[in-house]
């Protein structure tokens, strides 16, 4: 019993251990978009003032990857109640349709965070002329972290095992 849950803390430390590897490439990430935002963006006096709200959420998205990171990094050391509270019911069993309803979570978010890379990198798709340069910075970087979280949680429960997890 004491062998299945040391075996069950290390799934869960390496799982959360990838979370913050994930939250500090996600903060690296934002940097980048910010950096480029302010170096490459538009340079336009009249569009100066409506990117200004657009460049202060890539701030917002470094500390709340810092956050997050504390978060996961504590989770790590102690275990997380959140992902568990979230994922499984009392009788620690996962939840059917919050498992799908991440898993199309995650696919959308995904997809909008690729699309957005895409229109970043110069392809000339859809809706490119409709957002402005830095919104798809943002896009991007809240679509990949986005996807991370769900993500976490449709991954969490696949390692969660009932006899395992508990303490002797």
């Amino acid at each position: 019993m004491y062998n299945d849950y040391c075996s069950f803390m290390k799934k869960t430390k390496s799982f959360f251990l990838g979370l913050c590897i994930a939250t500090v490439i996600s903060f690296f990430l934002a940097g980048y978009s910010l950096i480029v935002c302010f170096v490459y963006g538009p340079v336009d006096e009249n569009s100066a003032g409506s990117h200004f709200l657009e460049i202060s959420y890539l701030f917002i998205h470094i500390i709340a990857c810092g956050i997050l990171f504390y978060l996961f990094f504590r989770a790590m050391k102690f275990g997380s109640f959140f992902i568990e509270n979230v994922t499984l019911d009392e009788e620690k069993n996962p939840y059917k349709g919050k498992r799908i309803l991440f898993i199309v979570l995650s696919v959308i978010f995904l997809f909008i965070a690729v699309y957005s890379t895409m229109q970043i990198s110069g392809m000339n798709l859809p809706l490119s002329s409709e957002l402005g340069y830095v919104i798809w910075h943002d896009l991007m970087n809240a679509m990949y972290l986005l996807t991370i979280i769900f993500a976490s949680f449709v991954i969490y429960p696949f390692m969660y095992d009932k006899n395992s997890a508990k303490a002797n």
